[in-house]
């Protein structure tokens, strides 16, 4: 794993690191909210068989499970940028994953997003279209 870019809401890591090589595509992969075995809190990248086809696979965690509610989309965007220029881009996530999936086509160019039971946020600022649950 090629460490991309982390601070305390985000980590970006790559399968292998950046290639001249622009035939293939890459896969966005967006780690689920993990679970806690033993104690122990998991929190790992997910679907790395998924990346099989794709030139490469770039893995996103929300070091804060907060459902992309601390994430700076844009900054996401402009790191993986040098990664996904001239390829076709795909993302795929389960649970908190899923939704961080389906938020990145917002700010990032993706040809597909395969959403595993995509829990989202109620946070307005993230998803302004959902009223229900102000109070």
């Amino acid at each position: 794993m090629i460490p991309v870019f982390e601070n305390e809401y985000l980590r970006i890591t790559a399968r292998q690191a950046l290639s001249d090589e622009r035939s293939g595509g890459v896969l966005l992969s967006f780690t689920g909210v993990g679970h806690a075995m033993g104690g122990i809190d998991v929190q790992q990248p997910e679907f790395f068989g998924a990346g099989r086809g794709f030139d490469n696979i770039i893995f996103v965690s929300d070091l804060t499970r907060s459902w992309g509610n601390h994430i700076d989309f844009p900054l996401l965007a402009e790191r993986v940028a040098p990664f996904i220029a001239g390829r076709r881009v795909f993302c795929i996530g389960n649970s908190m994953g899923g939704f961080l999936a389906i938020l990145a086509s917002r700010y990032i160019e993706i040809e597909a997003s395969i959403s595993f039971a995509p829990q989202y946020s109620i946070n307005p600022e993230t998803a302004p279209w959902e009223d229900r649950w102000k109070k």
